[in-house]
């Protein structure tokens, strides 16, 4: 027992920095986890764990197969444990944290420990991981399946070990059962391997038999992308549109990705509080101590590939899948956004920790983690303020209704897809809602339901969401006002994002 204890007492003192980076970074995640209710995305992930069979046959049938089901498959089963907020987000937080615990360990054996411990600082303190550390979607489960993989394989080209490319091709079937961008990763390493493998006496037989493995993995996922999109388009039957939400980006959202968002710097825009030339500052800051980590000549000479080199690896890394989902984009199907680029963290913020150790006098080191820190919890300030953190309020509008209603109402959503997320709250998250919900699909369709609603209830109750990237049906309170005289408004509510009205039916 005493030498166990011995045991313990020697672990933590030897990676008290570690533990106390940790402690930090777990409060953070979890701090405010449950406050804000689940926005669209996450309630449809709420509505994917509530009916999981049904969601895992579309997916397989290509019904719904834009979100593979690693993910949604381990938030089934931690459901288990409840559906609320704090609970289900959870999750992401201790994906997030194991994330940490992989770049600190990873990057402490490829370099040494104090980078490591840099490193694990500033993804800590990382207002983007953060965010999806809070919240309810694959993303941030692909951030730490990208990072294996590439760990794994940065492993494989230093030691030509057969256990870390069988990792890799682990970590390579996770990442794409996960999210269909860890292709970009995965094409990467693959052009890196092809330029290195004779540089560092690997075989190529073993590097293809992993890759005919990985691809036998993913055959279901194969088969669905070709089925649901190339083959439709090709043949004509559906255009090569992009996600409904996103428009093609220019050169200045490949300029946001590296300077403002991957820093973080962004958020410093929502603080009214803060100086102009502290934000300009702040990413001027982090845009040097990228480009002195890419080009700085710290070298660790006991390993094949040295530290200069890694960060050339990691920098090419980033621009291949920048310049890569760009172009797909501009000539193809928009889906630049930061959401899908947030697997580059950790090699941006490894950049910058190289960065911070190009500089030879320890008190300019220190000095820049300082400066770095101080941006960052600027950042993370800003991030958990009322006018950035709070979501879509489906959760006040349902308790709302829940508490006003009367019979002989009705509840009608703008769409059916606000429907989702707002129906979880009103029928499982508050089980005593009892009022039928109709849905506006087609506006040719709006009349019909209209003259359908006032046949049989006295009052209608409208949601109607308020996010800028949802302008499917917006303006139905609209319609019924100009349109329906004997409908009275007599509430109107505004909150977060979504908009509550209730009309009465009068000359009843």
């Amino acid at each position: 027992m005493a030498n166990s204890k011995n045991k313990i007492i020697s672990f933590i003192g030897h990676h008290k920095f570690f533990i106390s980076i940790l402690l930090v970074a777990t409060f953070l995640r979890f701090y405010h986890l449950g406050v804000a209710s689940y926005w669209l995305d996450e309630g449809q992930s709420i509505q994917y764990v509530l009916n999981f069979k049904k969601y895992f046959k579309d997916y397989l049938a290509g019904i719904d197969s834009n979100h593979p089901p690693i993910y949604y498959m381990l938030l089934y089963f931690w459901t288990y444990l409840g559906v609320h907020e704090y609970i289900a987000r959870s999750l992401s937080v201790i994906i997030g944290i194991i994330t940490i615990i992989i770049v600190y360990q990873y990057v402490s054996k490829i370099f040494n420990k104090n980078t490591g411990l840099i490193a694990a600082l500033l993804i800590s303190l990382s207002t983007f991981h953060i965010q999806y550390c809070q919240e309810l979607r694959e993303y941030i489960l692909l951030i730490l399946f990208s990072l294996l993989g590439i760990f794994n394989f940065i492993s494989y080209l230093q030691n030509n070990k057969s256990k870390y490319l069988a990792y890799f091709c682990i970590f390579s079937i996770l990442g794409f059962w996960t999210h269909y961008f860890y292709i970009f990763t995965f094409a990467y390493l693959n052009i890196i391997f092809l330029f290195l493998f004779k540089r560092y006496n690997l075989k190529l037989k073993n590097w293809f038999l992993a890759q005919v493995i990985i691809f036998l993995a993913i055959i279901p996922i194969v088969i669905l992308v070709l089925k649901t999109f190339f083959i439709p388009v090709a043949k004509g039957i559906i255009p090569p549109a992009g996600i409904e939400w996103l428009k093609p980006p220019n050169i200045y959202s490949i300029k946001d990705i590296l300077i403002s968002d991957l820093s973080s710097t962004n958020l410093l825009l929502y603080n009214e509080n803060i100086n102009p030339l502290f934000r300009k500052l702040a990413k001027l800051l982090f845009l040097v101590l990228f480009f002195l980590g890419v080009f700085s000549r710290n070298t660790k000479t006991n390993q094949k590939l040295n530290y200069p080199n890694i960060c050339y690896l990691l920098f090419g890394y980033i621009l291949f899948y920048i310049a890569t989902v760009y172009l797909i984009s501009i000539y193809f199907k928009p889906i630049f956004c930061g959401r899908y680029l947030i697997p580059l963290l950790p090699a941006y913020l490894i950049i910058i920790t190289n960065g911070i150790n190009s500089f030879k006098l320890p008190s300019l080191k220190y000095t820049a983690i300082i400066i770095v820190s101080i941006i960052s919890f600027v950042s993370i300030y800003t991030y958990f303020t009322p006018k950035v953190f709070t979501k879509d309020q489906y959760r006040e509008t349902a308790l709302y209704i829940q508490n006003n209603e009367k019979e002989g109402d009705v509840i009608c959503v703008n769409d059916s897809w606000v429907g989702v997320v707002f129906g979880f709250y009103y029928k499982n998250y508050y089980p005593n809602g009892t009022l039928n919900r109709e849905y506006f699909g087609n506006p040719q369709n709006y009349n019909k339901l209209v003259s359908s609603l006032l046949k049989n209830y006295k009052r209608i109750w409208l949601v109607k969401s308020n996010t800028s990237d949802l302008d499917v049906n917006e303006n139905v309170n609209i319609f019924i006002e100009n349109n329906y005289p004997n409908l009275k408004k007599i509430l109107e509510l505004n909150f977060v994002l979504v908009n509550l009205y209730l009309y009465e039916v009068s000359g009843l």
